[in-house]
């Protein structure tokens, strides 16, 4: 792997995570 793969693996699995908090959160707040 180059380090461009190793870059777009490493920014999509990120990206993933942050929609996975994002989401978690508007689900923790709407049943406050």
């Amino acid at each position: 792997m180059d380090l461009f793969s190793i870059g777009f693996v490493v920014c999509t699995l990120s990206g993933i995570a942050c929609f996975w908090l994002f989401f978690k959160c508007i689900d923790w707040f709407e049943k406050i």
